[in-house]
């Protein structure tokens, strides 16, 4: 099984080149701040975040803030496992 990491960029850059966008982005780099990512866009992470991972965010909340980045999503995750 892939790790944490390469899991969640596969579903950000399958999300992305669905829109087109085919360039590369580093762990840290914004997704939705920068316009890579519209509000629509977040809304097919979560779902996709919530049915890979079995996270429920009706349950936990977020700040689209939490889902900017690579990272971001990492921590996430993390912290809604722990």
């Amino acid at each position: 099984m892939a790790d944490l990491g390469s899991e969640v960029r596969t579903l950000l850059v399958e999300l992305l080149r669905n829109k087109g966008d085919t360039a590369t982005f580093s762990d840290d780099e914004s997704l939705i701040f920068s316009g890579r990512l519209q509000s629509i866009d977040v809304v097919e992470l979560l779902v996709q975040l919530e049915t890979h991972f079995g996270i429920d965010f009706s349950e936990h909340g977020f700040d689209q803030s939490q889902l900017d980045s690579v990272r971001d999503i990492l921590q996430l995750i993390a912290e809604l496992r722990a």
